[in-house]
C-alpha cells in the first residue's frame, strides 16, 4: 500500500455489534488533501453491523464519514527539546542561607547517623559497668557538695530555681513551731508510758499533745499565707508543689534540713 491511498475495511467482517480496525491509510492534510511525503497517519474507526432495525442506516453512514484528527501535525514528527530551567546561582543560595542565619551547610543523613551512633553491647562489659559506676558516684558526691553549699548547678530539680531559694530563705528566718514538733512529741510519747498508770495525768498528757499539733497545723497555714503574698508580688505565679516543699521544710529540724540554711541565726528574710 502506498502512501496517499486508501485501503477500506468491508463491515461484514466485523463480528459483534461493534469491532476497531485500521481502515485507511491516508496524508496528514485528510482524505481530499494531495499527499504530503513522510507524513503517514493511522485511522480508527468504530465498525457496525449493516443497516438493520438495531443499527439504523444514520449510524452506519455516519461510520462511514471521514474523521478528523484530535490534534495538528503528523504522528511520526520530530520531538522539540524541552527547555531546562536555569541553574540557581550559588552566590545567591550563599546569601540567603546567610540570610536566614545558619551559615553552614546542612550534614548529609549518614554523617548525623555516624555521629549518633553508640555501641548497644560494650566490648568490656566489666570496664563499662565501672565507669557508670564511677560516674554516677561523681554526680551524688556533686550533689552532697551542692546540698551542704547551695550551689544551684548541681542541685536536685525539686531544690532549683529561685522560687524555691526564696522559700528556703524565708522559712529558714522565720521561727516555726513545726521545727520543734517531733523533740516534743518524742518526749509527751515517753512522758505518756510513765504516766499509764495514772488515768487522769496520761489523759492530760494525749490532749496537750493534740493542742500541740493543731497549734503547730495553725502556725504552718499562717506561714504559707504571708509566703504566698510574697511569692506573687515578687514572680507573678508560684510553681505546682511550692506550698508542700515549704510546708515539709518548716516541720524539719533546722539542721537537719537540706539544702542547708543560708544563715546561722532565725531573723534574716529575703528582699
Amino acid at each position: 500500500m502506498s502512501i496517499g491511498s486508501t485501503s477500506r475495511v468491508s463491515p461484514a467482517h466485523a463480528r459483534g455489534p461493534a469491532r476497531t480496525a485500521v481502515v485507511s491509510v491516508v496524508s496528514a492534510a485528510g482524505l481530499t488533501g494531495p499527499p504530503r511525503r513522510g507524513s503517514i497517519t493511522f485511522r480508527y474507526v468504530t465498525l457496525l453491523p449493516r443497516p438493520s432495525s438495531r443499527y439504523p442506516c444514520q449510524a452506519w453512514n455516519r461510520c462511514r464519514a471521514p474523521l478528523r484528527l484530535d490534534y495538528p501535525g503528523g504522528v511520526f514528527s520530530r520531538n522539540k527539546p524541552a527547555a531546562t530551567p536555569a541553574a540557581p546561582d550559588p552566590v545567591e543560595q550563599a546569601a540567603e542561607i546567610e540570610q536566614a542565619g545558619k551559615g553552614r551547610p546542612t550534614p548529609k543523613r549518614k554523617v548525623s547517623e555516624a555521629a549518633n551512633k553508640r555501641p548497644l553491647v560494650p566490648n568490656d562489659r566489666r570496664a563499662a559497668a565501672k565507669a557508670a559506676r564511677d560516674k554516677q558516684r561523681e554526680a551524688r558526691d556533686r550533689q552532697y557538695q551542692a546540698m551542704q553549699t547551695g550551689d544551684e548547678r548541681y542541685l536536685p530539680p525539686r531544690d532549683k530555681g529561685p522560687v524555691k531559694r526564696y522559700v528556703r530563705e524565708y522559712v529558714d528566718a522565720r521561727w516555726n513551731l513545726g521545727e520543734f514538733f517531733l523533740p516534743v512529741a518524742l518526749v509527751f510519747i515517753v512522758f505518756s508510758f510513765l504516766t499509764a498508770q495514772n488515768q487522769d495525768l496520761a489523759f492530760l498528757t494525749v490532749m496537750t499533745l493534740y493542742v500541740i499539733v493543731l497549734l503547730t497545723v495553725v502556725d504552718g497555714f499562717i506561714m504559707w499565707r504571708r509566703l504566698r503574698k510574697r511569692l506573687l508580688r515578687k514572680f507573678g505565679e508560684i510553681p505546682k508543689g511550692t506550698t508542700m516543699y515549704a510546708v515539709m521544710r518548716a516541720f524539719q529540724l533546722r539542721r537537719a534540713r537540706l539544702p542547708k540554711p543560708t544563715h546561722k541565726k532565725h531573723g534574716v528574710f529575703p528582699e
